[in-house]
């Protein structure tokens, strides 16, 4: 029996969403970042995943001398890619190692910004094969998202205003006074003009601008060589996959009713609800029971925009794992990642 350690930086601790996986980076070419990746299973053959709910640390084990997932010989090291979302900020870790027959650090640290991948400290290795394939080369990085500084006169007459740096892509933030505005209907960006479509800011208006510049992270180390051996057995099928979709919301609309109807249920609490786009608490600010969305506090007006997405199938199929996370989106509506086994392969 091996041990993994798994250790979380703070953007994953303070996310009560945040959640891990661990996958075989390559095994009998089912790799990581491809639909057919396989899930790790740990000493009791249940997938290594689950929820990182605020703990500083996670200790896992996996069957180093009995596990035979997707044709792995016992008694060889694993290489793996670990990954970790926070589904509430956005942010994510890959982690690329080995499994030995010792004790392995998964370390999702330290606290940077945006996205990055992190690298283990792996315990006593065990003893070598004889030859094997050349492992695969680590997961690149993504362009980080950073502040940009911003100038111009605020007088609540100027509209223009210039970024210190040019934006790579639609993947940035605007804020004025903490209020995320909308490009395109409050604001757009040309070159290294900022221009505001509405309001002129004062001179006590806070603004500010998150976006990638350019930058990216390099890619892992290429692994090392596996062992050679015989044939294994076929192997499992993929962990189920959960579909989160947005959903219709139906009711009258008037600053005074509170009850509305979903067209469909949501299966489990995995959901998120805004209300002009700021995320709304669960058993805070509502509540959900079968198809009726029923607000604790404000009654939302005529001009108030509801959206709400969640799961809404049936016990999902075995297969790959796709899962569509949200977050507040970098244009300044709703954002969704969509996510193929732990990897986030576009932004929808």
């Amino acid at each position: 029996m091996a041990l993994c350690k798994l250790l979380f930086n703070n953007y994953l601790i303070n996310d009560y969403s945040s959640k891990y996986w661990i996958y075989f980076t390559d095994i009998s070419g089912q790799s990581f970042g491809n639909t057919n990746a396989i899930l790790l299973k740990d000493i009791d053959d249940n997938y290594i995943t689950g929820y990182v709910s605020g703990r500083t640390s996670i200790d896992v084990t996996f069957d180093y001398t009995g596990n035979t997932q997707g044709g792995r010989i016992p008694n060889v090291d694993v290489e793996f890619t670990a990954v970790s979302i926070g589904l509430g900020i956005g942010k994510y870790t890959l982690v690329s190692d080995i499994i030995n027959s010792g004790i392995t650090i998964i370390n999702f640290s330290p606290d940077k910004d945006w996205n990055y991948t992190g690298k283990t400290n792996s315990g006593t290795s065990g003893s070598s094969g004889t030859s094997g394939i050349d492992g695969t080369s680590g997961i690149s990085g993504g362009d980080p998202m950073i502040e940009i500084s911003i100038s111009g006169i605020q007088n609540k007459i100027n509209k223009d205003f210039i970024l210190s740096s040019g934006i790579t892509s639609l993947s940035h933030m605007v804020y004025v006074d903490g209020q995320l505005q909308t490009y395109n209907g409050d604001y757009v960006i040309s070159g290294l003009t900022l221009s505001f479509l509405k309001i002129s800011p004062g001179a006590t208006d806070v603004i500010r601008v998150f976006g990638s510049v350019g930058y990216s992270c390099t890619s892992g180390i290429s692994g090392s060589s596996g062992s050679s051996g015989k044939s294994g057995s076929s192997g499992t099928s993929g962990v189920n996959g959960e579909l989160i979709l947005e959903i219709s919301i139906s009711g009258v609309q008037n600053s005074n009713n509170k009850i509305f109807t979903l067209s469909n249920e949501i299966i489990s609490l995995s959901h998120m609800f805004y209300v002009d786009g700021q995320l709304q608490t669960h058993n805070g600010d509502y509540v959900l029971s079968g198809l009726t969305l029923t607000f604790l506090r404000v009654a939302p007006s005529s001009t108030d925009v509801l959206r709400i997405f969640g799961s809404i199938g049936s016990s999902p199929t075995i297969g790959i794992s796709t899962d569509l996370d949200i977050v507040v989106d970098n244009i300044g509506t709703i954002k969704i990642l969509k996510i193929i086994n732990g990897l986030i392969v576009s932004i929808i």
